[in-house]
């Protein structure tokens, strides 16, 4: 009782880069974060990719909402992205920035 088999061939995936990117959705002056798979962060100017790490997921929002709050003052935009919907969209774990691009150039994280 509960236990079970599965047969046949198994197909493994080795050495697939694993990875998800925040990324900037502008519509006019409003301004989006939205989480993407890495693969489709070339499409976006302003990303930054974000691969398995030590940067709690709490810290990377918190700066990463910090910076755009003072960039958004800055350039008039609005912001219309919350940290809930970032805590919700990322997944749980750690991250390490792989690369910041766009208007997230200046962005520093400390682990």
């Amino acid at each position: 009782r509960g236990a079970f088999m599965i047969y046949g061939k198994r197909n493994y995936l080795r050495k697939v880069k694993l990875g998800i990117a925040l990324v900037v959705e502008r519509s006019g002056a409003e301004v989006t974060l939205r989480v993407v798979p890495s693969a489709k962060a070339e499409a976006y100017e302003d990303r930054i990719v974000l691969v398995p790490g030590r940067i709690k997921k709490s810290t990377l929002i918190r700066t990463v909402l910090r910076y755009m709050k003072k960039l958004s003052k800055e350039r008039s935009l609005k912001l219309f992205t919350t940290a809930d919907q970032l805590h919700r969209d990322l997944p749980t774990g750690g991250f390490h920035v792989l690369e910041c691009r766009g208007i997230f150039g200046g962005l520093r994280i400390d682990e």
